[in-house]
């Protein structure tokens, strides 16, 4: 994640509102009624011997 932020943060300021564009649409279709993120997840319960 670091890196990818150094990317953007040396783009233009054009480029860097494209980017924030975009990942806002893209993050809107996973957010929940509050708009955070919802991301889908699932437990798998699991037992290992040694």
């Amino acid at each position: 994640m670091a890196s990818i932020g150094q990317i953007v943060v040396g783009r233009p300021p054009g480029t860097r509102t494209e980017i924030k564009r975009h990942f806002d649409l893209l993050s809107a279709e996973s957010a929940g009624p509050d708009g955070l993120p919802a991301l889908p997840h699932a437990a798998l319960p699991a037992q290992a011997r040694h």
